[in-house]
């Protein structure tokens, strides 16, 4: 379970870079593309915006898929849309093909943290969920800074803003096909979905009730429950031994609080202070 908490973190932490680069997708070219498209800052900044409005609008409507279809499913339509976004974004020809790319893009980001959050408290345990959440954390800021620095490299080599996005496109698309192959052949399925009957660390939900008994009996206490388990009634395990089998049983009705109370007899008094004397096969 180790490796596999390691392998979905790693997967997940992945998942959360190429996101957050698909985020950063246009601020970097915002120069080429009011060179090249006519744009003027505010049509940038609305072509921005809408990134965000479309992920705000989605993230209700992917928690509640992620929690009823499952999180892959969700984070396979993340992958997808967001690699196909990002192409839309490097073959822009018009504005309107640049806030249809937009769409396109905000639907890809918008399903990552529904499917990751939920993806890291399943396969970690409480001691190491801070620190899952840390490398989380970690990755997403470098995907925040991935567009800016692949673009300024891609000028300093006088290639063209386009391949710039191209190939972070092209390396989100790899690697979402690597992440659900992965997710889908090595990650146990009560990760990857949720169940209803059992809380992230596999224990029956708290319903109010007792857990059944392993017989399929209520948890509730019961004389005849108790009654099974032959009290000892004072009687130590060495000394039990040399008391009658009809001395047990009285002492054992009386203990559980049997509505007929045996009849005793004054030689044999049912208590711990029987004499040692009396034997299995006393009448």
């Amino acid at each position: 379970m180790v490796s596999q908490s390691r392998l979905v973190v790693g997967l997940v932490g992945g998942s959360h870079l190429v996101n957050h680069a698909y985020f950063m997708l246009l601020p970097p070219v915002f120069g080429p593309l009011r060179a090249e498209l006519g744009l003027t800052d505010a049509q940038l900044g609305v072509a921005l915006g809408t990134v965000g409005v479309v992920v705000t609008a989605l993230q209700l409507p992917l928690g509640s898929l992620s929690d009823s279809r499952g999180r892959t499913p969700v984070l396979a339509i993340s992958l997808i849309f967001g690699a196909l976004g990002a192409v839309l974004t490097a073959t822009a020809q018009s504005y309107a093909w640049l806030l249809g790319a937009s769409v396109v893009t905000g639907v890809g980001i918008a399903g990552h943290h529904p499917a990751h959050y939920p993806l890291i408290g399943a396969a970690t345990t409480a001691d190491t969920r801070g620190r899952a959440y840390s490398v989380h954390g970690f990755t997403g800021a470098l995907g925040f800074a991935a567009p800016p620095a692949v673009v300024a490299a891609a000028a300093t080599v006088g290639l063209d803003w386009r391949l710039a996005i191209g190939a972070i496109a092209a390396v989100g698309a790899v690697y979402g096909a690597a992440c659900l192959l992965a997710f889908d052949r090595y990650v146990d399925r009560d990760i990857t979905h949720p169940t209803s009957d059992a809380d992230p660390a596999g224990r029956p939900e708290a319903t109010g009730r007792s857990s059944p008994a392993p017989g399929g009996s209520s948890g509730a206490w019961s004389p005849r429950r108790q009654s099974s388990r032959s009290p000892s009634c004072g009687f130590s395990r060495r000394r039990r031994a040399g008391v009658s089998s009809s001395t047990r049983r009285r002492c054992s009705r009386l203990a559980t609080g049997s509505r007929t109370p045996p009849r005793t007899s004054p030689s044999r008094p049912c208590s711990p202070s029987a004499p040692s004397s009396y034997s299995a096969g006393a009448t």
